[in-house]
């Protein structure tokens, strides 16, 4: 064995050595976390992981067209030229080459390589004007972001160095490689050839294992995380938090770094950095405390320094949460409540990271364990728990607004349907209107439905997202009993936060039903031909709900009929990039710190032109009309897709019979 390869193997083993005694570190860190199955369906999870991943879907989704790109270029640049690292390696070790793929496949792979480079200087530049020239505010540019781009561009310069010379001693002629060709032709009468072979091929190499090395130690360890926690990633409908067992849990939520589970912990490897999150938080966007990022990074930063102790046998670990935090290893009490839990964060997220739960689950610490809440937070808690509604208003009035139309209770009359209130349309004063339009066009088209009454309490979903497990559960069990005792199997409900809290969380309290939007069902009877409608041809525009749309993926019901009956005009972030109206997990009961979210999302709306907007949801109308006031554009109204569908709508029977 000559003195190169010994060199070498004893670069390349201590290289290994040292990446793997890192990575031996973090899995002894993962282990100080609690327990979750994710193993469920490995081979769906594991093509789905490969899908992801080789075809880069995080850089084709919500139109990031630009660092997607770069990324896109990044990411296939290494799996083409990793062939080749293996060959500077492996070669001189044991002989290995890729000529057993046979002549075509070879050149093939090469020409791919020398093309692949050519992208990735494109890709560099683009990379660093972004950074360092345009600087956008959710990127931070870190010593550690700049050292990965010059070792980019290191190993860019070397191997294509190293073909050159290589190509230029050999006095051959590959046009295959056409860009190797173009730079060994002009090294061909440099003296010392061989000395700047092993010049840029020990450069090259040196380059790759010291990056080999810093990537666990670094944000780059995305690089590796990115594919475990995209095959982990979380296969529940999104609108689904965790089940708490009440009984069984001697603590609820998290406030030390073991109480998160070890798929948090590799949230935080797994995160890029990119700033996506930050980029599309309407808490962030209107100068809350919030940045969902430090979320994430916060639980990495925390296990960093806490996880060490905890493994040596001390308890001096610093808390998550902290009035006064230090070194992002703790996360403020406003901004945990800043968020209004509008799923944006989870979204736009390439690597599917889990911020919403972990928001959660810290809101689950305060209000369970320490009894910690905004004021407003805790009056509606105190009314939710007499009344059954957030304002405190009197339970035996919830029914009266289905009584005054002569829709029967469910105990007076069992019906296909459940039409499920909801304590907006039970009590708001302007939200009553528009559940009267809609049981007016249930009544006209012979639907069959009663409702609940005073039977009916609040469907849990505020309570649970501001950390209330308890009183969720309490609420939840008592719709679930007053539903399964009158054998309901069809629910139809005017908020889409009920629709998402039936629909997705009361199964894991035993509560199973078919829930259905009030959208849905006013397009299925479109498409039965029951009614048709009238086109005004008024412009109009859609709000989508952020527990219609993100949540449970509703987006073409309400356009569709808003089609048939009005001009409609999509605003600029509609659909998966709607902006929250700023109500969210309670949100709407709270003062704001800051710009108003909703008076932000009123001002996209002002830009757009249009004089009509309709929404699907009690909260958004709220929001958006409250908006318009602080804006002074009362002119612009908000309307109830089911209020402007009765002013253009024709029945195919006008028999106004309630089954």
């Amino acid at each position: 064995m000559d003195i190169f390869t010994l060199a070498l193997i004893v670069v390349f083993a201590t290289a290994l050595i040292l990446f793997f005694l890192r990575i031996y570190k973090l899995y002894r860190y993962f282990r100080i976390g609690k327990n979750i199955d994710r193993f469920d369906h490995p081979w769906k999870r594991f093509l789905f992981m490969l899908y992801d991943t080789l075809s880069q879907a995080c850089s084709r989704r919500h139109r990031n067209y630009y660092p997607g790109f770069t990324h896109f270029i990044f990411f296939w640049g290494f799996i083409l030229l990793f062939p080749s690292i293996m060959e500077l390696i492996l070669g001189p070790i044991i002989g290995f080459s890729w000529e057993f793929l046979g002549t075509p496949l070879y050149q093939a792979l090469f020409f791919a390589q020398d093309a692949i480079i050519v992208l990735i200087v494109i890709a560099l530049a683009m990379a660093f004007y972004r950074r360092y020239v345009r600087r956008p505010y959710y990127i931070e540019n870190s010593f550690d972001a700049l050292l990965i781009l010059i070792l980019v561009t290191i190993i860019v310069i070397t191997i294509t160095g190293y073909r050159a010379f290589q190509i230029a001693i050999e006095g051959s002629y590959p046009t295959y490689m056409p860009l190797s060709l173009f730079f060994a032709n002009l090294v061909r009468s440099v003296p010392d050839k061989i000395f700047w072979l092993y010049f840029f091929y020990w450069f090259h190499l040196g380059t790759i294992l010291f990056f080999l090395v810093y990537i666990p130690h670094s944000k780059h360890m995305h690089l590796i995380a990115s594919f475990p926690n995209i095959f982990f990633k979380n296969d529940e409908p999104r609108g689904r938090l965790t089940y708490v067992d009440l009984e069984k849990s001697e603590k609820i939520g998290v406030n030390d770094i073991r109480d998160f589970t070890w798929k948090d912990y590799l949230d935080g490897l797994a995160c890029t950095e990119c700033g996506r999150c930050t980029q599309n938080c309407p808490a962030y966007l209107t100068d809350k405390p919030l940045n969902p990022k430090y979320v994430i990074h916060t639980v990495k930063y925390s296990l960093f320094h806490n996880a060490p102790l905890i493994l040596e046998g001390k308890d001096d670990t610093v808390p998550l949460i902290s009035d006064n935090p230090q070194d992002h290893l703790s996360l403020t009490s406003d901004e945990i409540w800043a968020c209004t839990t509008c799923a944006s964060c989870i979204e736009h997220c390439p690597v599917y990271n889990e911020h919403l739960q972990k928001i959660v689950d810290l809101r689950r610490y305060l209000v369970m364990n320490e009894g910690s809440m905004p004021g407003e937070l805790a009056d509606a808690f105190k009314n939710l728990e007499r009344t059954g509604n957030p304002w405190g208003f009197p339970s035996v009035k919830r029914g009266a607004l289905a009584k005054s139309k002569n829709v029967k209770t469910m105990k007076e009359q069992k019906a296909e349907y459940l039409l499920f209130m909801g304590c907006m349309a039970a009590y708001d004063s302007r939200y009553r209107s528009a559940a009267e339009a809609f049981m007016d066009i249930l009544n006209r088209c012979n639907i069959s439905y009663a409702t609940l009454g005073n039977e009916e309490t609040c469907c849990g979903d505020m309570a649970r997202r501001s950390g209330n497990e308890s009183l969720f559960q309490t609420l939840a069990k008592k719709n679930i009993d007053a539903m399964k005792k009158y054998g309901v199997e069809k629910i139809i409900t005017m908020c889409p936060h009920g629709y998402n809290t039936i629909k997705n969380e009361y199964p894991q309290l035993g509560g199973n039903f078919k829930v259905y939007h009030y959208t849905e069902i006013i397009y299925m009877l479109l498409r039965e031909g029951r009614i048709s409608l009238r086109n005004s041809g008024e412009t109009t525009t859609f709000h989508d709900p952020c527990y219609l749309g993100r949540y449970n993926g509703i987006y073409d019901p309400p356009r569709k009929i808003l089609s048939a009956s009005v001009k409609l005009k999509e605003l600029e972030k509609s659909r998966t990039e709607s902006f929250c109206c700023g109500g969210g997990s309670g949100r709407f009961l709270m003062e704001e710190k800051g710009k108003r979210i909703n008076e932000e999302r009123g001002r996209q709306i002002i830009e757009s032109g249009v004089r009509q907007v309709a929404v699907a949801c009690p909260i958004c109308m709220l929001m958006l009309e409250d908006a318009m006031k602080s804006l002074h554009r009362e002119d612009i109204r908000i309307m109830d897709i089911s209020e402007i569908l009765l002013k253009n709508i024709e029945f195919k029977s006008d028999n106004v019979e309630n089954k």
